[in-house]
């Protein structure tokens, strides 16, 4: 479990699922660690990305659970897709404008 890394955007959603069933693993062999231990865990494995992410985490005063965890990393992905779509369009928009007489 502390071997596993996210590398990319894609595979975040993949990473937290994997360590919250591993963790149901540990729970199996008397093994439990707590719900807050297992998100604190989690974000420490976030790529680099999602610093600003962790940062915000970090500063507030109640801490997640691992539903609000998977929602939360969700909607950072979607943003950063809608981002890199708008940012298309503009290229897009930009090139064609300069085609136009």
């Amino acid at each position: 479990m502390v071997m596993l890394k996210c590398s990319g955007s894609n595979g975040v959603r993949e990473l937290i699922l994997r360590m919250n069933d591993m963790a149901s693993q540990l729970k199996g062999l008397d093994m439990e660690m707590s719900e807050g231990f297992l998100v604190h865990f989690i974000m420490s494995s976030l790529p680099a990305q999602f610093d600003p992410f962790k940062i915000n985490y970090n500063t507030q005063k109640e801490k997640w659970k691992m539903s609000e965890l998977i929602t939360e990393c969700g909607n950072v992905l979607v943003n950063e897709r809608t981002l890199a779509m708008i940012n298309n369009l503009v290229k897009l928009l930009a090139s064609l404008s300069s085609a136009i007489p």
